[in-house]
């Protein structure tokens, strides 16, 4: 006799998403926001409409380039739990050299001021993944990639 065991899983209780731009939200709207567990709203990343430890991961993708860095980094760590995760990206500088025809870009991290970037702002790295080609949506291990993802512990 075989038995299986299902893996269980246990649904987000609520996602919501904050952008400063009103555009963004509705477009978000529009195409992912599922309510009542999915909201979007107006807010400003360094100023977030949620309590301090009140969130378990947070996300964000493609922003630590447009902006001061370490503000959005302290915000984070303020509203994610003690021990919850963060999960970002960023373009990588070694194979996606910033220059000035990045409209709306400060900078781009290598890979080891991506991981002291996470550390000044109270998360311990735990692991990157990058997609290898502006196209792929597979993600493989390591900082190869022109964009790297990574997910750190608040500490």
């Amino acid at each position: 006799a075989t038995t299986s065991r299902r893996r269980r899983t246990r649904a987000c209780e609520a996602v919501r998403g904050y952008d400063i731009s009103q555009d963004a939200i509705d477009w978000g709207k529009r195409y992912f926001a599922k309510p009542p567990r999915c909201d979007m709203a107006i807010a400003d990343c360094f100023d977030l409409p949620e309590r301090d430890g009140s969130i378990d991961v947070a996300l964000s993708f493609e922003t630590l380039e447009h902006l001061d860095a370490p503000k959005l980094l302290r915000e984070l760590h303020r509203v994610v739990k003690s021990g919850g995760l963060l999960i970002s990206s960023t373009p990588n500088e070694n194979r996606l050299p910033w220059n000035p025809g990045f409209k709306h870009h400060i900078r781009h991290y290598r890979p080891d001021e991506y991981v002291q970037l996470l550390r000044d702002g109270g998360f311990e790295f735990i692991v990157a993944a990058s997609n290898p080609t502006r196209e792929s949506e597979v993600l493989v291990p390591g900082w190869d990639g022109l964009f790297n993802v990574t997910v750190a512990r608040r500490s």
